[in-house]
């Protein structure tokens, strides 16, 4: 049961901290050759690649948050269901995102989100 709370915790907190582009609380609770899959871009991988997403957002994305409704955990794996809301190039955009994760030593090795991007598509004018 402590391990499952454990991993709950970590995927809550690290999803948090992106949202804030907290890099360095992001990055210590990824593991070093994280990988990292979003639907619709390319696969990151590692800590200077989870670095780059921060600061792109940094960039491009404001007034971010999220709300996490639910995650659930089964040993290593942990399910998360969330709504991001951001502003990108002056729209305010609700995207609900599913993501999975899966934990290595207590840490993020790999993590998947699974989103529909038009919205976001249509705010950068695509």
């Amino acid at each position: 049961m402590t391990h499952e709370v454990g991993a709950a915790e970590v995927v809550r907190e690290l999803v948090e901290a992106v949202v804030r582009r907290d890099e360095q609380t992001a990055l210590s609770l990824c593991t070093p050759d994280v990988r990292i899959h979003i639907e619709g871009f390319d696969e990151l991988e590692g800590h200077e690649d989870l670095a780059h997403l921060l600061r792109f957002q940094a960039e491009f994305v404001s007034d971010a948050s999220v709300r996490i409704h639910h995650v659930l955990v089964d040993g290593d794996t942990a399910a998360v269901e969330r709504t991001d809301q951001f502003t990108i190039s002056g729209e305010r955009v609700t995207l609900a995102v599913g993501s999975f994760f899966h934990l290595r030593d207590g840490l993020v090795a790999e993590w998947y989100d699974y989103h529909d991007l038009r919205d976001v598509a249509r705010a950068l004018g695509h």
